[in-house]
C-alpha cells in the first residue's frame, strides 16, 4: 500500500484554493502591475499570463510547504508529551 504525502492530503482536500487576505491583495497588486506593463507593451500577453502561472504554482507550492511544516510541528510537539 501506497500512502499519501503531505502534499497529496494538501491537494487532495483543496487546501490550494484557499487564500488569505494578504494573498489576496499581493496577487491583486502583481496584477496591476502586470497589466501596467502589457498596457505600455514592455510585457506581451502571453507573457504576463506565463507570469500568472507561475505565481499561481509558486503559491501554491509555498503553502503545501507551509501545510508541511505545520503538519511536522504538531507532530512533535504530540510525541513531545509525556
Amino acid at each position: 500500500m501506497k500512502y499519501p504525502t503531505l502534499e497529496d492530503i494538501f491537494l487532495n482536500f483543496g487546501f490550494e484554493s484557499e487564500k488569505t487576505p494578504g494573498i489576496n491583495e499581493m496577487n491583486r497588486v502583481i496584477n496591476g502591475y502586470l497589466n501596467r506593463l502589457v498596457k505600455a507593451k514592455k510585457l506581451s500577453f502571453s507573457e504576463a499570463n506565463r507570469i500568472r502561472e507561475q505565481k499561481s504554482e509558486l503559491e501554491t507550492e509555498a503553502k503545501a510547504a507551509g501545510f508541511g511544516q505545520g503538519f511536522l510541528l504538531a507532530v512533535k510537539l504530540f510525541t513531545a508529551i509525556d
